[in-house]
């Protein structure tokens, strides 16, 4: 698995991700998405919610697409 730095590169807009927050894997899928007036953000993945769920992506430390997570092995 490869998890990827905010730093380094963003996912695509609308891709179900999980995020890293100071080592900590969050337990929601996310997407991200953004605006040209504001900077980019975070929040759950096809969800309608209210905005108090976003995160600003400087807020996050790592992340990986859902389709990269290996399944477990039995």
């Amino acid at each position: 698995m490869e998890w990827r730095k905010v730093s380094d590169e963003l996912p695509a807009y609308g891709e179900p991700v999980l995020l890293s927050i100071k080592g900590i894997v969050q337990h929601i899928t996310y997407q991200l998405d953004g605006a040209d007036e504001v900077p980019d953000w975070f929040e759950p993945y096809n969800f309608d919610h209210a905005d108090d769920l976003k995160l600003w992506y400087n807020n996050v430390d790592r992340w990986i697409y859902i389709d990269d997570i290996e399944p477990p092995k039995d």
